[in-house]
């Protein structure tokens, strides 16, 4: 199945996006699954939040609420949203 996990980090992080986007992709391989690259989509105005989106094929063995709960547990992550791609 064809997923997108959605990824909000703070914009103005000292560690920068690059740091949030490998901390992802270990996560991601230590459920054993591999995104494409992923697409960064930078915030402004009031909500300075960036989107880091992985685009993720899940399979249905998979602990989806484990997976949720590895990026809610990461640095920096404000907010992580599993969705099916269609």
């Amino acid at each position: 199945m064809k997923n997108i996990i959605v990824m909000s980090v703070p914009s103005h992080n000292k560690h920068g996006v690059s740091s949030d986007i490998k901390a992802a992709q270990d996560i991601l391989f230590s459920f054993g699954l591999h995104s494409q690259s992923p697409d960064v989509n930078q915030g402004t105005g009031k909500k300075k939040t960036t989107k880091i989106r992985f685009p993720v094929s899940i399979p249905e063995s998979t602990d989806v609420s484990a997976l949720a709960r590895a990026f809610k547990a990461a640095d920096n992550v404000a907010r992580v949203e599993i969705k099916e791609q269609y």
